[in-house]
């Protein structure tokens, strides 16, 4: 192979593997947050069989046999729903901007004095 036609496939793949790249980025940036509702799971910590279903609005109801796994969903329940929030504050905190147009921008305050983020929608 002549160095011309190794420099000419190298200006096609180039582009080609940078907009994969950057199309499988952006799939696992705007997927990874969103919390997996289906299916079954074991966790530990749990000692009898517990079910959370989720109603047509998203909102779970908890039904466990004991006290100790109600509270031990509960908080496993409202970690899957605050991942979204989470990951939008180390986004911000990290000075990074959103890249989907589904996620509100998150702007630090300049008249605030912890300088913590705050949301706005555009």
């Amino acid at each position: 192979m002549s160095r011309r036609r190794k420099t000419g496939l190298a200006f096609v793949l180039l582009p080609v593997l940078l907009v994969t790249s950057l199309i499988l980025t952006g799939l696992i940036l705007v997927y990874r947050p969103l919390p997996t509702i289906d299916g079954e799971y074991r966790l530990l910590g749990i000692d009898q069989r517990a079910e959370v279903d989720r109603d047509s609005y998203g909102v779970p109801h908890i039904l466990a046999q004991n006290v100790h796994d109600l509270f031990y969903l509960q908080g496993y329940v409202t970690a899957q729903d605050r991942l979204f929030q989470m990951e939008l504050y180390r986004r911000a905190g990290t000075g990074r901007r959103p890249r989907s147009g589904h996620m509100p921008t998150a702007s630090t305050s300049s008249s605030s004095s912890t300088g913590s983020p705050c949301l706005s929608s555009s």
